[in-house]
């Protein structure tokens, strides 16, 4: 079986944006399978009509704040998974299903930025996005000898295969003991630094070289005549709202499309897009 999983761990926050991001999903194909991880008060804001919108629905025993995703191969109750961030919303004129065909070959993929070839020098990583340590540091320590890519976590596809099972684990032990200076986040290792690690030990490629299924405007600038709805269909999957803050056009356009995929749906939409920095304690300081 494939579906889409989402985590909603510690606060409401999370609950909220994976309950429009599963609106949004099920207003693009109201067949796709969804589950959410939720633990601590992950889902507290939630009524239980609400929570309906997601097929499954998992609470895991142990929460490791954004390292919760190095886990999730052990809780995904799908065979094939596409883990998407709960701040993140579909758009609803692209069926998930499409996308799961265009993977159904791949055990492993996600969004990539960049490399760094240990092999020969080569350096392609972008440099307005974070590798969370030396990557001197990760060579060294690891013995890394190959491609070592600049993933980002948001989005994620896997498969249960014996390698895919072997870099999570492998990503979890280096969580735990990274033996090298990290940039943490949250206080805690970022779990993209683990996979990045993880990957490069065993050889996993990005099964296409910058994978770009999600629009983050922090990234992805893009000039006021290309921010056409048609355009960003045509090149995205979905909208990212990453980020401590977020723009007054990232808002206005999570704001209308929730919306609209509420209104298919003939639900209310409650949950407007708000800065983490504004209602997370932790994002307070970051």
């Amino acid at each position: 079986m494939t579906g889409i999983l989402i985590i909603a761990t510690r606060h409401p926050y999370y609950g909220r944006m994976a309950y429009n991001l599963a609106v949004s999903i099920k207003a693009a194909n109201k067949e796709a399978q969804i589950c959410v991880l939720h633990s601590g008060r992950g889902l507290g804001h939630l009524s239980e009509y609400q929570k309906e919108i997601f097929d499954i629905i998992k609470e895991i025993p142990e929460d490791f704040s954004v390292g919760t995703k190095l886990w999730a191969i052990e809780h995904t109750p799908f065979d094939s998974t596409l883990m998407i961030d709960a701040d993140n919303l579909w758009f609803q004129k692209r069926d998930p299903s499409s996308l799961f065909k265009e993977l159904e070959n791949v055990d492993f993929t996600a969004i990539s930025e960049g490399f760094i070839d240990f092999s020969n020098g080569h350096n392609e990583l972008r440099t307005d996005y974070f590798m969370w340590a030396n990557v001197d540091d990760c060579k060294n320590t690891y013995g890394l000898t190959g491609k070592m890519y600049q993933f980002r976590s948001e989005v994620m596809w896997f498969k249960k295969t014996d390698r895919v099972i072997d870099m999570f684990k492998t990503a979890q032990g280096i969580f735990h003991d990274p033996q090298i200076n990290v940039m943490k986040f949250g206080g805690v290792v970022p779990d993209e630094l683990p996979i990045n690690i993880a990957c490069s030990m065993l050889g996993i490629e990005p099964h296409v070289y910058k994978w770009q299924p999600c629009f983050w405007d922090r990234i992805h600038k893009l000039s006021p005549n290309n921010r056409k709805d048609a355009n960003l269909y045509g090149a995205y999957w979905l909208m990212s709202t990453g980020g401590n803050n977020v723009t007054a056009y990232c808002v206005k356009l999570y704001n209308r499309l929730a919306g609209a995929a509420c209104y298919k749906l003939g639900l209310q939409f409650l949950f407007t897009l708000q800065p983490k920095k504004r209602v997370i304690e932790e994002r307070k300081l970051m």
